[in-house]
């Protein structure tokens, strides 16, 4: 069996099903091997449009994004899309391929690690062939475990080589996104609680996290029990519409008479957002009010700025 087969029965074992992609030399065989293998692949004209696909693929499903583009100048034309997946915790995993190891010269040769990496992205260069089934497993586990995407280079020549390692898959894992720790930690669970309770004018903010926990009902509880209103970050938008005291949007694009409201709110509880600038108008949205961050990856500063007073 050829690596590049390998590779693609590697893709199937974390239950990729779909993958975005626009082929050349360095992907050609591997994207034939996944097609047989019964991968259903969407091809796009561009190679920004593959990942954006994944992108787009991982926020309706919850799963992993595939995509797929060809070393060299097939990866730089992602140097747009990538570091938008990075700073929105998307995790996609992109197989690039790499310019063959056995020529001295490839009109299609780059190092491709530092276009990657300066994009915020981990890049996975698999040159040995004794440590590609646990580098891929790595990839796959550092997407889901980092929500962030990933770049997967294996140089072609070493792809169409005989595979003769007898190393086992892992067990299989599931794609769906790991959620954050079970730690609780009861000081700033009695903080939180003590500043909910005093609140007059508290408002829920929630974000995407919501929307994969499928927690919107507990957040609508929790509404009606501190006299919340609701409103959502943008990519949530439409999550609080069927609710009487729903604000709707949250930041720049909040209407007027929103705004207004919540630059009287003394509490917000950001419950699965990111805190971003936009979300919070740069910082103008709600100026007197104490910021409770809800998240899995909770943050004090985000983007330049304080976002949040307890975590």
């Amino acid at each position: 069996m050829q690596r590049f087969e390998i590779i693609a029965d590697l893709f199937c074992h974390h239950d990729v099903e779909v993958c975005f992609a626009l082929l050349g030399d360095a992907n050609m065989h591997w994207a034939g091997a996944m097609h047989e293998r019964g991968i259903k692949f969407i091809y796009t004209r561009h190679e920004h449009a593959a990942v954006a696909a994944a992108a787009a693929y991982t926020r309706s499903s919850g799963k992993i994004g595939c995509a797929s583009v060809t070393c060299g100048p097939g990866l730089t034309q992602i140097m747009t899309i990538l570091p938008i997946a990075v700073r929105a915790n998307i995790p996609i995993v992109i197989f690039a391929g790499e310019a063959p190891l056995s020529k001295p010269w490839y009109n299609q040769m780059i190092d491709q690690v530092p276009f990657v990496e300066a994009c915020g992205a981990k890049y996975f260069a698999l040159h040995d062939p004794d440590t590609i089934v646990e580098q891929i497993n790595n990839a796959f586990r550092h997407a889901s475990e980092s929500w962030s995407p990933v770049v997967i280079g294996v140089p072609f020549d070493l792809q169409k080589q005989l595979h003769h390692d007898q190393q086992r898959f892992m067990p299989q894992r599931s794609l769906v996104l790991e959620t954050g720790s079970d730690v609780i930690c009861p000081n700033e669970i009695s903080i939180a609680a003590e500043k909910i309770a005093v609140a007059q004018r508290p408002i829920i903010i929630a974000g995407l996290g919501v929307v994969k926990s499928r927690a919107k009902d507990d957040c609508v509880a929790l509404a009606k029990k501190t006299g919340a209103l609701l409103s959502t970050t943008l990519p949530a938008k439409g999550l609080f519409h069927d609710q009487p005291f729903c604000l709707g949007v949250a930041g720049g694009y909040a209407t007027e008479k929103a705004k207004t409201i919540f630059s009287k709110a003394d509490l917000v509880l950001g419950i699965g957002a990111r805190l971003a600038s936009h979300s919070f108008d740069g910082g103008q949205l709600t100026p007197d009010a104490f910021v409770v961050h809800l998240d899995v990856a909770p943050q004090t500063y985000v983007q330049g700025r304080h976002a949040a007073d307890l975590l």
